[in-house]
């Protein structure tokens, strides 16, 4: 089923619903994103490829919900142990566009 899931583009429509001013929904959308991309290789690439998916979980790596500043934490080091994914991420990070727009 997950990977159905992942096939049909939910990885990159869950993504955009990151940027929401609702703690409950953010959540919901982070624990959505960890089931998908937890243990999927394809849809931790998805994430990292969806438009500025990585500068907003950077983003709520910081944030003063402490379910949120998990989730969002466990996900990105998920992200990273990804030897296809921490390339793109480094990029990223040193193009300066992941933190542009939040």
């Amino acid at each position: 089923m997950r990977s159905h899931l992942v096939m049909k583009g939910a990885v990159s429509r869950l993504a955009a619903k990151l940027r929401t001013d609702s703690s409950e929904i953010c959540v919901r959308v982070l624990l959505g994103l960890g089931m998908l991309c937890g243990s999927s290789q394809e849809a931790q690439e998805q994430l990292a490829e969806t438009d500025r998916a990585i500068g907003t979980l950077l983003h709520l790596m910081k944030s003063s919900d402490l379910d949120i500043r998990g989730i969002a934490h466990d996900l990105f080091a998920a992200l990273c142990s990804n030897k296809q994914v921490k390339p793109k991420i480094e990029h990223l990070l040193r193009s300066d566009r992941a933190t542009k727009d939040i």
